[in-house]
Parts: structure tokens; C-alpha cells; sequence
């Protein structure tokens, strides 16, 4: 809870000992501090708090969402870590990377970058992963997502996670990114919007594998839904774009078969 708020001295009023005066029209006195404990930001903090805050002003930001069926994709995961082996801890961040990774290859006006009066469009696919730290945010990048395999990414992104939380980066971890997921499934957050990573074209909210009741064949039934949310850079990045970007991801993460290939 917020500390209360400390009200200022103020002059008995005529008529009323000890109370402060009403202000009025023209009283121009600051409103009393709210006191709190001041907590400097660390170095990746403030480099954080700089970027956004520029990409929030730079960046014309627009955003599309689309509801996921993830029952296939659940049961997926749950085969895939029973094997255990090169799959041991995968996750539904895994799932996405690499299904992301695929529709980036068949959408590659999103695997791009803003560059003055130009586009760049990026031969290699290297997600950059959102990822919390003691200190902050950091992105490492997973590359080459629409060609690894699967069980490799699930390596690689273990590796990067490791190092980014121990602080001991490797030269090129945060480097070379060309699109970038954030994940908060691990929360109970139900649809968010991320903030675009300059000079990427875009970035993908993911959200937390909810148990909901859906309708099939006019059946109502018990089904897994995720939210996903596509931001976008509207200078090289428009809704129809956007909208296929989006239609691809859904259809591979619905019949997710296709991210072991």
C-alpha cells in the first residue's frame, strides 16, 4: 500500500483553530510531497528506461492480437518432456521461438528493420528473447530460429538464460537481433502489449495458457487459449501485414507438428 499522504502545516483559519486554509483560485503553492524511499536505477536500468521511453515517442506503435487454440501444442510439450533428453525442461517459450521463427520465414517483411527512407529486410532470423534480470531487462537472441531444431532451441535458450542471469554474457548473446518475443505466461496475465525494440519491425506479446470453454461444431467444450500480440512499427509495417504474420503463427502453433521438421 501507498504511504499515506503527509498534509502540510498550514495557518489556523478564522473560525476554525488549527485547521489550514482552504486554497483557493490563486493559491499557487506546491502540493506536499508524498515521501518514499528513492531507489537509483542500475546501468541497464536507465539504458532500458532511455530506449523505450525513445521508442514510445519514435515509433508509430499499432497492435493486433489473435486468440491461439494451444490444445495441440500442449500436448506437445507434455510428450516432448516426458522423453526427457534434448527436450528436459522445454517450455511453451520454445514452442513460440521456434514457431515464430518459421512464420518470420514465410512473413519476411517482418523480420526487418527501420532504417531512414529504407527497410532492411534480414536474411538470417534471430529472435531476441525479453528477459528479467536482478538488474533489469536484457534481450538475448536465439539464432537462426526458422532453421534450428527444436531441441536445439531448447539448448540455446537455456544457455542464454543462464548466462544472462549470472551476468556473464557471451560477446555476441545481446547482439544481431531481428525480432523480439515477451513472454509473461508464467504469470497469470491474460493479453499485454509490448513496446517495439528499435530498429526492429516488431515484437510479440505472449500471455499466459488459460483453461477456457470454447465452442466446436456448435459444442461448447474445455479448451486451451493464448492471447498473442503483435506491435508493430506502422512506418514499414502495415495491418495486412501484421494480419498474416499472425495468421501464420496461429497455424503453426495449432497444428504444431510442423516445428519439429
Amino acid at each position: 500500500a501507498l504511504p499515506a499522504r503527509a498534509e502540510a502545516p498550514g495557518r489556523p483559519a478564522a473560525g476554525g483553530a488549527g485547521r489550514p486554509p482552504t486554497p483557493g483560485p490563486t493559491d499557487t503553492r506546491p502540493a506536499p510531497a508524498v515521501p518514499g524511499t528513492r531507489v537509483e536505477l542500475t546501468r541497464i536500468r536507465r539504458t532500458t528506461a532511455k530506449r523505450m521511453g525513445e521508442a514510445k515517442r519514435e515509433v508509430p506503435h499499432f497492435y493486433v492480437s489473435a486468440e491461439v487454440a494451444m490444445d495441440e501444442a500442449v500436448r506437445l510439450k507434455e510428450g516432448l518432456t516426458a522423453l526427457g533428453g534434448d527436450y528436459a525442461g522445454l517450455t511453451y517459450t520454445h514452442l513460440v521461438v521456434k514457431a515464430v521463427g518459421l512464420a518470420l520465414r514465410r512473413v519476411p517483411e517482418l523480420n526487418a528493420s527501420y532504417d531512414g527512407d529504407a527497410v532492411v529486410l534480414h536474411e538470417a532470423v534471430n529472435v531476441g528473447l525479453a528477459t528479467a534480470v536482478d538488474d533489469g531487462l536484457v534481450v538475448p537472441v536465439v539464432r537462426a530460429c526458422d532453421h534450428a531444431p527444436l531441441a536445439a532451441i531448447v539448448r540455446a535458450v537455456r544457455g542464454l538464460v543462464e548466462r544472462a542471469r549470472a551476468g556473464r554474457f557471451a560477446a555476441d548473446d545481446l547482439s544481431g537481433g531481428t525480432f523480439t518475443v515477451s513472454n509473461l505466461g508464467m504469470f497469470p496475465v491474460t493479453e499485454f502489449a509490448a513496446v517495439v525494440n528499435p530498429p526492429q519491425a516488431a515484437i510479440l506479446a505472449v500471455a499466459a495458457v488459460r483453461d477456457v470453454p470454447v465452442v466446436r461444431a456448435g459444442r461448447v467444450e474445455p479448451g486451451r487459449l493464448m492471447t498473442v500480440t503483435l506491435s508493430a512499427d506502422h512506418r514499414i509495417v502495415d495491418g495486412v501485414l501484421a494480419g498474416r504474420f499472425l495468421r501464420e503463427l496461429k497455424a503453426l502453433l495449432e497444428q504444431p507438428l510442423a516445428l519439429l521438421v
